[in-house]
């Protein structure tokens, strides 16, 4: 087994790095921890970093369904 192989949800961002993929100011991030808040952290001494398994699963929590009647929503459709 080749321990240099690493899963996706090893993967750990910095805060310049999660500020990138969502589109979030360093100081909203920021403050995001302080209140403990948004994504989950991890501070290994003064460093923070993200997994990237954590970050997925909030951006999955954040989703807001548009289904309708159990079917995804067609902007191409009046309602019914």
């Amino acid at each position: 087994m080749n321990n240099n192989i690493h899963n996706e949800t090893d993967v750990l961002l910095d805060e310049h790095q999660i500020a990138e993929l969502t589109g979030f100011s360093l100081s909203r991030l920021r403050n995001d921890r302080y209140l403990k808040q948004g994504i989950p952290f991890i501070k290994i001494g003064s460093s923070v970093r993200y997994r990237m398994a954590d970050y997925r699963a909030f951006i999955e929590q954040s989703r807001v369904d548009t289904a309708r009647d159990g079917e995804l929503y067609d902007s191409g459709k009046g309602a019914a």
